[in-house]
């Protein structure tokens, strides 16, 4: 997993040289300034990787992308019931093939998979202005626990034509959500629009926690979408609520 970080240490000197040769780029530039391969955009690829949580396994990752001189763009990792996950969008060296180096790092990736007991795919990533476009808008939803919250919250949200491009839910034991009902600092800080009168009516059960954010398309309206949403949570016997983002968001 994410692991400590080290001390006051300084790196080998070659290894230093290497790092900035590295990160400062060294593609000669014509007499505008320009690099020559500035124009062009590199190949991108998508790398999933799961395995049985430990230290180390970011760091060994990360070191195999940049010993093959990729670039880590966008990420996401998390750790559930001691399984930790990793989700990357990979952009491969300059000037380099997608599948020549899709097929290197699935070479590279063959040894973390024995090393660190980590299964990996490695897939091309869809082009840059190809995801869906949007308003911004987070669902919060929770309540009790019961089958089917995000089953129907989700189906709600698909057809009125709402991509879900993130989402993340949590379950909070009956003893925290107690003490988040007479106190503030309790461990459900971290979820600011919770309300702590809403743990105090079902403070011997557990408390299930569904955020998510999605993309409204222009022809939606949000305020009338949130209605909806609140309407389904009083059926399912939850709360929910939902309001726009700033657009920086997504």
């Amino acid at each position: 997993m994410l692991g400590a970080q080290g001390g006051s240490r300084s790196l080998p000197l070659a290894h230093s040289a290497a790092i900035l040769a590295r990160m400062s780029g060294s593609g000669e530039k014509d007499a505008s300034g320009v690099g020559q391969g500035d124009m062009t955009t590199p190949a991108r690829c998508v790398l999933v990787a799961v395995g049985e949580d430990r230290p180390g396994i970011v760091a060994a990752v990360t070191k195999m992308l940049f010993d093959l001189g990729c670039n880590l763009e966008d990420s996401t990792m998390a750790l559930l019931a001691g399984q930790f996950a990793i989700l990357l969008v990979v952009g491969l060296p300059e000037g380099e093939p997608e599948q020549e180096g899709i097929e290197r790092l699935r070479s590279a990736l063959s040894g973390l998979e024995v090393g660190m007991g980590l299964v990996c795919h490695v897939f091309p990533a869809p082009p840059v202005g190809s995801r869906t476009e949007g308003r911004p808008w987070s669902v919060n939803v929770y309540g009790a626990d019961k089958p089917g919250i995000v089953f129907n919250m989700s189906t709600l949200l698909a057809e009125r034509g709402a991509n879900v491009v993130d989402l993340t839910t949590r379950m909070i034991p009956a003893t925290d959500a107690a003490r988040a009902g007479s106190d503030r600092h309790g461990s459900m800080a971290s979820v600011g629009w919770l309300k702590p009168e809403a743990y105090a009516e079902g403070a011997h059960e557990a408390t299930y926690v569904l955020v998510m954010t999605v993309a409204l398309p222009p022809d939606v309206s949000g305020d009338a979408l949130a209605r909806e949403v609140s309407d389904l949570a009083a059926i399912l016997g939850i709360h929910a609520s939902m309001h726009p983002l700033d657009a920086d968001v997504l």
